[in-house]
């Protein structure tokens, strides 16, 4: 049978057979274009929400069966046998294996390879995708159309830059000319293309027109952002003013993309390492985890959590496992900022960028609506140099700043799709995301999505985290993560005091001769000392190993003082008091009696002493029974001790001596 022909770059047109298919609703046609662009399973629920948005649930449901019913009669008027939309349980697909001419995908085709076909697909883009069609009252499905729209408007405008040069390169300059003209049609304050105008006007002797070029680029930047020109344009104005022989080549756009290198696995300043690279030390049971759920072919579990405190080694854990057993991996890394929680998706951007280059994302084949929303994602991975001046590889792209339900789907497959083609059994995947516990929301919903639909033994996700106040963002994840069975948990424990003996010695041995830390070591120091010190944490350890010995009783190592500032900056006021009366008690003590020393209300102190609790600064005693708590780290009790002035001090020593001894001051 013959095609049926659908033209969507432009007004939206369908015709079988010379005549035009007619389908009256205006819905029923919005769900038969997104069924034709997508050629992925939808499920109705999605449909429903994004064609159907303002009404309630059962309107929208019968609105849905009834655009349903109206496409498919439609298609099954121009052929009975075939199943134009197929079901599979709760999703709908159109069949990949219709009969149907797209113009859509044979224009994505003819613009990825730059040395033919170029006259094709500038010859397929009548105008804008879907130009004015939009749906009244489903916005979700109008954000869809303008992100495909968009993204096909860029590939336009690339295949017009590319066939320009071609021409230049051919010396047809006019044919040149008239390329850069519909570029500037469909984006007049594209300044690489003025520019480009002006150089082929030049050569071609027209000097007048050159320089109106640049007067009428001065205009349009002038009424639409108050700016001149860039420096290089108005050199190259300069140039042709000064009726030069010879001209020179600006900088291409491409030639200003920020290209950002590829960083190191590392901690950020919520996780601080000390400048010693010792040999791997302990974590014997913790590393033979990871090498299990990696590397074994036991478990099908594609996300798993790394719990453990600031400092406890969770980033040289994962540094010894790669470098030993994964190096044939890609690893996208990427550290969570509490600063960026706000800030939609930015792990995933950095994570992507720590690894990937436009060759990578060249090689895929994404539907165009997939890449439409990974260019909004990553657009520097994308960028061409066809239109935008420059592309700061560094900038937190804001595309997603309102994004809709819709727009989030298709995101999360379209990373799908991206991270399956990636990945290969050879060579796979780790997703690595540190501090996730300042995760975003919205990157939150897509790891979910990601663990549920990605390559088994292929692709894995491995989110790392701190206890504290944080981490209750992570519980929605992680319960449905372990519903699903997609889950793998482990928690770093402190070293033991074996470990932290050879921690000892092999800090020792680094040491040069005559060196004064090695001296003191051998005097006065030892494994146990070391191990009370740090009470099994590696950071705390090595930061008392880093120093000088024979200090006062009150010191404690600069790298410490930084770790507990951060985590004491992250209190309120009410917490913060709380800590230090704690401060200036006997090594156990009561947080509820406490709080009421300091005139707190129950619920004040409650929250107070979930603050501290979570944030991993005071645990439960674990010597006595009662409901008395000890500092977690005693180190942190004698800087928080030392931090307080003179008259904060003076007042919580008086309050805890009441508190110890009642009748001691009246």
């Amino acid at each position: 049978m013959q095609q049926v022909f659908f033209r969507l770059l432009g007004p939206p047109e369908i015709y079988y057979n010379d005549q035009p298919i007619r389908i009256p609703r205006r819905r029923s046609r919005a769900l038969l274009y997104y069924m034709v662009s997508t050629h992925t399973p939808q499920p109705r629920e999605r449909l429903m929400n994004l064609l159907c948005g303002d009404m309630d649930d059962e309107s929208a449901r019968r609105a849905f069966k009834t655009m349903l019913a109206e496409v498919r009669s439609q298609l099954r008027n121009i052929d009975p046998s075939i199943e134009w939309i197929t079901n599979d349980e709760d999703r709908l697909t159109f069949n990949p294996l219709a009969p149907i001419w797209l113009d859509t995908e044979i224009f994505e085709k003819a613009t990825a390879n730059r040395q033919s076909n170029l006259s094709l697909a500038i010859k397929l883009y009548r105008n804008n995708f879907l130009d004015g069609f939009f749906l009244k009252g489903s916005p979700d499905f109008d954000a869809w159309a303008q992100s495909t729209r968009d993204h096909f408007q860029r590939l336009y405008m690339l295949a017009l830059q590319n066939m320009a040069e071609v021409y230049e390169t051919n010396h047809q300059l006019e044919e040149a000319i008239t390329c850069i003209h519909m570029l500037l049609t469909a984006d007049p304050l594209s300044e690489d293309a003025h520019a480009h105008l002006m150089r082929l006007y030049w050569q071609t002797g027209d000097r007048t027109q050159a320089l109106r070029q640049y007067e009428r680029l001065g205009k349009v930047l002038a009424e639409e952002f108050s700016v001149q020109p860039l420096a290089t344009t108005q050199e190259l104005y300069r140039q042709i003013a000064s009726n030069a022989n010879t001209l020179t080549q600006p900088a291409t756009p491409l030639d200003r993309t920020v290209h950002p290198p590829d960083p190191p696995l590392q901690a950020t300043a919520e996780t601080p390492v000390v400048e010693v690279r010792l040999p791997y030390v302990g974590r014997v049971r913790e590393l033979n985890w990871l090498k299990d759920q990696l590397l074994g072919h036991e478990h099908e579990r594609s996300m798993l959590m790394l719990r453990g405190e600031i400092g406890i080694g969770k980033t040289r854990l994962l540094q010894e496992m790669i470098e030993g057993y994964c190096t044939d991996w890609r690893i996208l890394h990427a550290t969570c900022q509490e600063a960026e929680s706000k800030n939609h998706y930015h792990p995933l951007t950095e994570a992507l960028r720590s690894e990937l280059n436009r060759q990578d994302i060249g090689r895929l084949e994404l539907y165009p609506v997939w890449r439409a929303q990974l260019e909004r994602l990553v657009p520097d991975l994308f960028y061409t140099g066809a239109t935008d001046n420059t592309v700061d590889a560094h900038h937190n792209y804001t595309g997603f700043e309102h994004i809709s339900d819709s727009s989030a789907t298709l995101l999360a497959d379209a990373l799908v799709a991206l991270l399956n083609q990636l990945a290969t059994p050879q060579h796979p995947i780790l997703l690595l995301l540190d501090d996730v516990q300042w995760c975003d929301k919205g990157t939150l919903g897509l790891l979910a999505h990601l663990a549920r639909y990605v390559h088994r033994r292929e692709v894995f996700i491995l989110l790392m985290y701190s206890p504290g106040s944080g981490e209750q963002r992570l519980a929605a994840l992680r319960n449905n993560a372990t519903r699903l069975g997609i889950l793998a948990e482990v928690e770093l424990e402190p070293l033991s005091r074996a470990d932290i003996h050879e921690l000892v010695t092999l800090f020792s041995q680094l040491n040069k001769p005559g060196d004064r830390r090695l001296h003191t070591i051998d005097r006065h120091i030892s494994g146990d000392w070391c191990y009370q010190q740090s009470e099994g944490n590696p950071f705390y350890a090595l930061a008392w190993l880093e120093t000088v010995w024979d200090q006062p009783e009150t010191f404690v190592p600069a790298r410490i003082q930084e770790q507990v500032t951060i985590q004491l900056g992250q209190l309120s006021q009410n917490a913060r008091h709380l800590l230090q009366l704690a401060a200036c008690q006997q090594d156990s003590f009561d947080l509820a009696q406490l709080g009421s020393q300091l005139g707190f209300t129950l619920a004040t102190t409650l929250d107070a002493c979930t603050e501290l609790i979570t944030q991993r600064l005071v645990v439960a005693d674990p010597v006595t029974t009662t409901s008395l708590y000890t500092f977690t780290h005693k180190t942190a009790r004698t800087y928080i001790t030392g931090s307080m002035n003179r008259i904060e001090r003076h007042m919580l020593t008086q309050t805890a001596s009441r508190i110890a001894d009642p009748e001691a001051i009246s």
